[in-house]
């Protein structure tokens, strides 16, 4: 579905905005041991989010992916306005999902819902439902709501061609690699080693990466408090946040013992995943204060307490 040329009315923001097009609600999860486990979308720009997984264990490669996405039209007919619409009242709208991964080689597009003029019943809800399975994604996923003729009677305003895009109702571009977890995690089974510790390899936050062998969270699954943990079930436990919290803030103290804050925060990394690429996302996250570790923990502490339930 490709337009040549846009000789008719396109879908504009204001159509959007007057129609009452919104997305309710986006659901991302994945299966682990028959159980579903929630993804959270991290917003970094408009229309670009990053993946993030609270348990630190979901990759691309090894688990699915579902997303579902439940949209309202709160006034449909406002699409078949003579004056400012996209279509006349005898003809038929469609919406259609495309997404995409150039990675992978992967675009598709498919019908979502077909859309009448009906004075009687305006508003209409959909549901886009995507499913992935293991391997089928990498690095970033594109999605894009879009809005088409169905079938269309000739006249000389509106598009006539079957197939015509007017628009976009809405674009997502998301990160699915690169920031994937909060931060890289390891079982281990030794009954010398406390609950959990952390270990901090890296030399310059520039070029090494933000992966298991410079920075790691370790959990040890000898130690008699483990089973609080919870770490194969989908529900964060309170001893869960406070070391996810304090992990956070570690690491944080730590790399502004060796860098200028400043520093960090100004300078233009070439690698996505670099160590101070993620200080630097993470200073701004969660609104850090770094008088002392106290402010920071508090501040940590206080922004994992509204995305953790």
């Amino acid at each position: 579905m490709s337009n040549l040329l846009e000789s008719f009315p396109t879908l504009n923001n204001s159509l959007i905005e007057k129609s009452g097009f919104k997305v309710n609600e986006i659901k991302i999860d994945y299966l682990k041991d028959n159980t579903a486990r929630k993804l959270v979308l991290t917003p970094i720009e408009e229309n670009e989010y990053f993946l993030d997984d609270e348990f630190g264990t979901w990759t691309p490669l090894e688990n699915n992916l579902n997303i579902n996405m439940k949209c309202t039209i709160l006034d449909k007919n406002i699409l078949f306005n003579e004056e400012y619409g996209v279509a006349n009242k005898n003809s038929s709208l469609g919406i259609a999902v495309n997404y995409y991964c150039r990675k992978t080689n992967k675009n598709i597009s498919k019908k979502i819902v077909e859309i009448k003029y009906d004075e009687n019943e305006p508003k209409l809800n959909f549901d886009i439902n995507l499913s992935f399975n293991k391997g089928e994604l990498a690095n970033k996923l594109g999605i894009k709501l879009i809005l088409y003729v169905d079938k269309s009677f000739e006249n000389d305003i509106f598009a006539n061609s079957s197939g015509s895009i007017l628009g976009v109702y809405r674009k997502l571009e998301i990160y699915i690699e690169g920031r994937g977890s909060l931060f890289p995690i390891k079982i281990i089974e030794d009954k010398s080693q406390p609950l959990w510790f952390a270990e901090f390899n890296f030399i310059d936050i520039n070029e090494d990466l933000f992966e298991e062998s410079n920075i790691c969270l370790y959990l040890n699954k000898a130690h008699k408090d483990f089973k609080w943990l919870n770490t194969e079930r989908a529900t964060i436990t309170p001893l869960m946040r406070e070391i996810i919290s304090e992990f956070i803030a570690l690491f944080i103290e730590d790399i502004i013992k060796k860098e200028n804050i400043e520093n960090i925060c100004s300078f233009d990394y070439e690698e996505e995943q670099a160590i101070g690429n993620v200080a630097k996302y993470w200073l701004k996250f969660f609104n850090i204060k770094v008088n002392s570790f106290y402010d920071i923990l508090h501040s940590v502490k206080t922004t994992v307490d509204t995305l953790i339930d």
